[in-house]
């Protein structure tokens, strides 16, 4: 990266088994996170796997409309908490004060 670079860690879903989504913000400066909630812009979604041969990244263009659609619902349901956000779904995920409830 370069010296005016910025990443950001936003946010991690856990799945049980072997699963979980990172979403990291390398230099989106359109990026705003009090309005996060409500914007549609796509995402561009990057895969990493991680395997004992091999490790690969690949863009999963058919990814970026589904991916943008949960993270504008964890920003709604996680209110104002600090990022990263994390939902664990190997629990009872529960959202104690969503953005849309406020008046």
């Amino acid at each position: 990266m370069n010296d005016g670079d910025a990443m950001t860690f936003l946010a991690v879903d856990v799945y049980p088994g072997s699963h979980a989504y990172f979403v990291l913000d390398v230099n989106n400066v359109d990026y705003v996170y009090e309005t996060a909630h409500t914007d549609t812009s796509p995402i561009h979604i990057y895969v990493l796997r991680l395997s004992k041969r091999k490790i690969s990244i690949n863009r999963q263009r058919q990814l970026d409309a589904t991916i943008a659609k949960r993270f504008r619902a964890m920003h709604n349901g996680h209110g104002d908490d600090p990022l990263p956000l994390l939902d664990d779904f190997n629990r009872t995920v529960e959202y104690h004060s969503p953005r849309g409830l406020r008046r």
